[in-house]
């Protein structure tokens, strides 16, 4: 990467002393007459923003001094000057990791929890998948007084906090994590291992990565969609939620005002497809919910007509982009969009995505953009959750059934990748994480990117 890179610097008329692309003779401040310096990044550095930490992913760096003009006259008759570029080569990957916290200082923007008396949380790779992955990235840098050790101390620092936290007495198994800041478990009760039993493969100190999605064109928004009632049809100048009762089916369109799932009893199915939930979020007070036959993207923002008001403070009830809670009071079964069932080119374009709560939305960083997902008697998950700017919670329940339904039934599984602000996951059973690339989003870019 480095001989390449200083081949074209040489092309570009850099470095006019260099007899080669490499070594003593190759692109050093030396064999140039301003002192440039080139500085190739394998992966990318946090400076490169979203692609910062990406395999697949090259950064180059030139810099030199130029003699100032008009700076002179204050003193500064000299200024160095950098200019970056992004280069890709990634043919559709998914990514590595399972658990994502962008935040870059919260403490505890990563938790692992059980439940009152203990839990298993545990992320390994599916059947089949030999690709290495399954990973638990945390780029916040707390580390409250704990020293950076790749040991998850019991209690370090004041409040037994680090960038991620293990708690509940949670016994908690991944193939590796990786966090900027440190470890921090609280009570000596849970453990920290890799799959099987194996020893736990923690890195504190670990390099910052960057929030790859973050030029992804979101869905485009369609005209209303009609209430399972027949009467209600939220519009963009009056947005109106759709109440949920008894066993409804939810059609693919967009929903100006959201959805409130209004009885405990109710049994909700959505077919395949696309869902903007345009304003107002889902709200579940403990019905069944689940994907026809998988494939689903619930997509949350604001009202597009009243986006600005949003932002502003200004705008009417359910209008804005709101809170996604899915706890279901006993059935919880949502996969996302698939490749080979998508439907259409431009459902496609986002197979593997389950849910996407929109990171620019008016609730950014606060709690209107929260996810939470839980399934008392089963859930099950399958695809990538995006929510950048959102705290995002999955609670798995009390039973150990894992990704297989067991005579009843049940399930407790998050097959999922979580892109996310920051996460808590747990449960009082055991939560399965089968790393599967295949199930998730894959981004396919090629050449320049930045």
């Amino acid at each position: 990467m480095v001989e390449a890179a200083c081949f074209y610097a040489r092309q570009n008329g850099y470095f006019p002393n260099a007899t080669a692309n490499s070594g003593s003779g190759g692109c050093l401040p030396a064999n140039d007459p301003d002192g440039t310096t080139l500085t190739v990044n394998y992966p990318p550095s946090r400076s490169a923003g979203g692609y910062a930490g990406r395999y697949g992913y090259v950064e180059v760096v030139l810099s030199r001094v130029h003699t100032s003009f008009f700076a002179a006259i204050i003193g500064m008759p000299n200024m160095t000057v950098a200019t970056s570029a992004v280069a890709a080569f990634d043919q559709g990957t998914s990514g590595s990791s399972s658990l994502i916290a962008l935040n870059p200082t919260q403490c505890s923007s990563a938790k692992i929890h059980g439940g009152g008396s203990g839990g298993n949380v545990s992320i390994f790779p599916a059947a089949g998948v030999t690709a290495p992955g399954g990973y638990v990235q945390v780029n916040s840098n707390c580390t409250n007084g704990g020293a950076i050790d790749n040991i998850c101390a019991t209690g370090s620092g004041s409040g037994g906090a680090g960038a991620l936290t293990l708690s509940g007495g949670i016994n908690f198994s991944a193939p590796a994590v990786f966090v900027d800041g440190t470890c921090a478990q609280n009570g000596t009760s849970g453990t920290f291992s890799g799959p099987g039993g194996t020893p736990a493969q923690l890195h504190e100190g670990a390099a910052f990565v960057g929030d790859i999605l973050t030029g992804l064109t979101p869905p485009p928004f369609g005209a209303p969609t009609m209430c399972p009632d027949g009467r209600t049809m939220g519009t963009p100048a009056a947005p109106a939620a759709c109440s949920l009762k008894n066993a409804v089916t939810m059609s693919p369109g967009t929903y100006y005002g959201g959805w409130a799932i209004n009885t405990a009893g109710a049994s909700v199915t959505m077919l395949p497809g696309i869902y903007v939930i345009a304003g107002g979020g889902i709200t579940d007070r403990g019905g069944t919910l689940t994907s026809a036959g998988g494939q689903v993207l619930i997509y949350g923002t604001d009202d597009p007509q009243y986006a600005t008001a949003c932002k502003a403070g200004t705008a009417p009830a359910g209008a804005c982009q709101d809170v996604i809670k899915l706890n279901g009071g006993s059935t919880l079964n949502l996969t996302g969009l698939d490749a080979s069932g998508c439907g259409s080119l431009s459902a496609c374009q986002y197979a593997g995505l389950l849910i996407w709560q929109d990171g620019s939305a008016s609730g950014a960083y606060t709690a209107n953009s929260d996810v939470s997902l839980a399934g008392s008697n089963s859930m099950y998950l399958s695809g990538t959750i995006y929510a950048p700017s959102s705290f995002v919670t999955i609670s798995g329940n009390s039973v150990s059934t894992g990704c297989t339904p067991d005579a009843q039934g049940h399930t407790n599984c998050a097959a999922v990748q979580l892109i996310t602000d920051t996460f808590d996951v747990g449960g009082a059973g055991t939560l399965n994480m089968p790393y599967d690339p295949s199930k998730l989003y894959h981004l396919n870019m090629k050449g320049l990117v930045r």
